[in-house]
């Protein structure tokens, strides 16, 4: 699994974003871990829907589209809940509360290094 930190306009946002790459990381995401901390994200490419079941905790998700702008977010999903976003490439999960506290809105370009 990679790991990457998220930027907006030279600000650090994240400094831990996991990027899952095998099917198993991608299919297990989050399940069975410890809730993210405000500084990680968890990054899953090529991907429109996410969906929270068997989760424990809620979540704050940000979809992007290929070039990393935000086009949707939907802050404190709640365990057993779905979020879709047609226009997004990338969904970025992170620690609930995170939307308001990063002062994330639509349209924002984010940057990963």
């Amino acid at each position: 699994m990679q790991l990457k930190s998220l930027y907006f306009d030279e600000r650090a946002l994240l400094n831990r974003v996991f990027l899952p790459h095998s099917f198993w990381q991608r299919a297990r995401g989050l399940l069975g871990k410890p809730p993210l901390q405000i500084d990680e994200g968890f990054l899953f490419n090529d991907c429109r829907a996410i969906h929270m079941f068997g989760m424990r905790h809620m979540l704050d998700i940000v979809f992007v589209d290929g070039d990393l702008k935000i086009c949707k977010l939907v802050p404190e999903l709640s365990p057993w809940r779905m979020a879709y976003c047609a226009n997004a490439e990338h969904t970025l999960e992170l620690a609930s509360g995170s939307i308001g506290r990063l002062e994330l809105t639509l349209g924002q370009q984010l940057e990963l290094r």
